[in-house]
């Protein structure tokens, strides 16, 4: 089993530039079924030997095989160091800027998280409504969905000191076709996804029999605007996600969080 070594210690920007993972199929998207996945290392990824081309997390980054690079575009996620938080509709805000209280400055507990989540969704004064919160060991990462038509809008983080609220990084700024903050290639409508939900799974399922092992799976694909966001089980309980873009096939393994201790949906804590 290659075993994924999770970057501790660093500020949330420290980690995107460290630790940003992203993929790349080395026949594209019209080349995956039946083939395996070519799973292409991306700047400064632990744990992958394989070279080729991705997209970074920050900044520019060009192929090592002479064809062209993507760029990640610039912009940060504050921390809880200065208080300052790009959030995906506006910022910064934080328990106290929301009247939430906290003990110690701490969202200790699943209520205090979700009372935050819900403060804030308010605040944006959106048609959303939060599907469900995933907790890591320093913040909560809370999905929401559009009201009306239940589909997946975007993601923020929620971090436990000082309750302070980001965006998401990753494939919820980078990816996503409606609300991604950092997705100038593809402004407007890009069209339907490419990519069918049928062929992510399969390359979702290839990535973590070949780069994580046994007692890894996955459930079934979530559809983002953008791209297929996929649930990492470790011994069948929620451990880690992953990401396929809908229209060139990449695979964004989300590990600068650390492993998953459970997730709460709409309140109640399901595993």
């Amino acid at each position: 089993m290659k075993r994924i070594k999770w970057v501790l210690g660093l500020s949330l920007v420290g980690v995107l530039a460290v630790s940003g993972t992203a993929y790349a199929l080395g026949s594209g998207a019209s080349g995956m079924m039946g083939q395996t996945p070519q799973f292409i290392r991306t700047q400064n990824q632990v744990g992958i030997s394989k070279m080729g081309y991705g997209y970074g997390m920050m900044g520019n980054y060009a192929s090592s095989n002479g064809a062209a690079g993507y760029g990640g575009n610039g912009g940060g996620c504050g921390g809880v160091n200065n208080g300052e938080s790009y959030s995906m509709m506006g910022g910064p805000y934080n328990a106290a800027s929301l009247g939430i209280n906290l003990t110690d400055g701490q969202v200790t507990t699943d209520d205090q998280a979700l009372s935050l989540a819900k403060a804030y969704v308010q605040v944006l004064n959106q048609d959303l409504s939060i599907d469900e919160i995933h907790e890591f060991n320093d913040s909560y990462e809370v999905e929401l969905n559009e009201s009306k038509t239940s589909n997946k809008a975007f993601e923020f983080l929620i971090y436990k000191n000082g309750g302070y609220i980001s965006s998401e990084m990753g494939p919820n700024a980078m990816w996503n076709t409606q609300y991604g903050h950092m997705n100038g290639r593809n402004s407007g409508n890009p069209g339907k996804p490419t990519v069918t939900a049928e062929q992510a799974s399969k390359t979702a399922q290839d990535y973590v029999n070949q780069q994580m092992g046994t007692g890894y799976s996955i459930e079934q694909p979530e559809v983002a605007p953008g791209y297929y966001e996929f649930m990492i089980l470790k011994d069948g309980k929620d451990f880690a996600e992953l990401d396929i873009n809908g229209y060139a096939g990449q695979v964004w393994f989300e590990n600068w969080h650390g492993p998953m201790i459970k997730t709460i949906n709409n309140g109640s804590t399901t595993k």
